[in-house]
């Protein structure tokens, strides 16, 4: 099964894998989702997903009876850390084998260029052509003389 997330879903999940937990308060803040009648679509989707957790905070009660709850934080899950290290490992097996393809392309590219400008250069002195080069033309004259 392949999981797709957004970017700001795998922003959450960065967070988390750096700091384990974060508050309430505190994730809305990352999402941007300030509506406090509706859930938090983001939030939501994750902790659907089992890439998240929410662990509630403690209760206490109050000397004049009344109970406080204290606002429970987010945590990454087993789950939401290894999707987290796939991507990297993702991201790492593309980026890697391209920048050295594109590395030698470029090499190519400037071995071919340095080879075509020093063809085009005009020859300084013509004692110093190639021997081979007039070897191999004398000895195709006196092949096709016999």
């Amino acid at each position: 099964m392949v999981l797709m997330i957004d970017n700001t879903s795998y922003k959450v999940l960065k967070t988390l894998y750096k700091i384990k937990s974060i508050p309430e308060t505190k994730m809305h803040e990352i999402t941007g989702h300030d509506d406090s009648k509706s859930s938090d679509p983001i939030v939501t989707a994750l902790l659907v997903d089992g890439l998240i957790k929410l662990e509630s905070g403690a209760s206490r009660i109050e000397k004049d009876g009344r109970i406080f709850e204290e606002e429970g934080d987010y945590r990454i899950t087993i789950n939401g850390m290894a999707y987290v290290d796939q991507r990297k490992r993702d991201l790492f097996n593309f980026w890697v084998p391209y920048s050295i393809t594109t590395l030698v392309a470029i090499i190519g590219l400037l071995v071919a260029i340095a080879g075509f400008l020093r063809d085009d250069l005009p020859a300084q002195n013509p004692d110093t052509q190639n021997p081979s080069h007039s070897q191999v033309q004398t000895s195709d004259r006196d092949i096709s003389c016999k």
